[in-house]
């Protein structure tokens, strides 16, 4: 029973200790022939403008995510994206009204060469969020639906974030590759 003991935790570590050997590392890592590269690549997309309240809303949080600082005049990257917004009742009242709402917001995106306008990279990030509605209430409701909708848009905007990070790491990886 004593050995027992004293293998299980040394059978946790093993697979600890073989993630280096398989090629496994942090998407954000510094790396010696190109420090943080992917960081570097999304500070220079330009996001194109996006109709509507929603969409200047998720372009605005995709600037503030995928640089920090205003993107320079001539851009590597475009990125072109059109965002779906649609309601759907999923809650009623005792009295048959619609009390609670889900926003599903579907943002698509494609990563194009600015030079050249050739897509690059093409994704989907998709979130639902939902919001009460109360009888009466109209203002805490528009309130709420905009609380929601904005959450999500943020999410939104984080998922393609991360998406594109992945995708540009991956491809500084593979230049950087002879």
């Amino acid at each position: 029973m004593l050995i027992f003991r004293l293998r299980s935790p040394l059978l946790l570590l093993l697979p600890m200790l073989m993630l280096p050997g398989c090629g496994f590392e942090a998407m954000h890592a510094k790396r010696s022939n190109s420090p943080n590269a992917s960081a570097a690549a999304l500070s220079r997309i330009a996001v194109e403008p996006i109709p509507g309240n929603s969409g200047q809303l998720l372009r605005a949080a995709l600037e503030d995510r995928l640089s920090p600082v205003p993107v320079a005049a001539s851009p590597l990257y475009r990125l072109a994206v059109k965002l779906t917004v649609r309601e759907s009742p999923i809650g009623v009242a005792p009295d048959g009204s619609v009390s609670r709402y889900n926003v599903h917001l579907t943002a698509q995106y494609a990563l194009n060469d600015a030079k050249d306008g050739k897509p690059l990279y093409k994704g989907t990030a998709r979130r639902v969020t939902s919001y009460n509605s109360l009888t009466n209430a109209y203002f805490s409701s528009y309130v709420s639906k905009d609380d929601a909708t904005r959450d999500g848009i943020a999410e939104l905007a984080e998922d393609c974030r991360l998406q594109l990070s992945a995708y540009l790491a991956g491809n500084a990886l593979a230049q950087a590759v002879p």
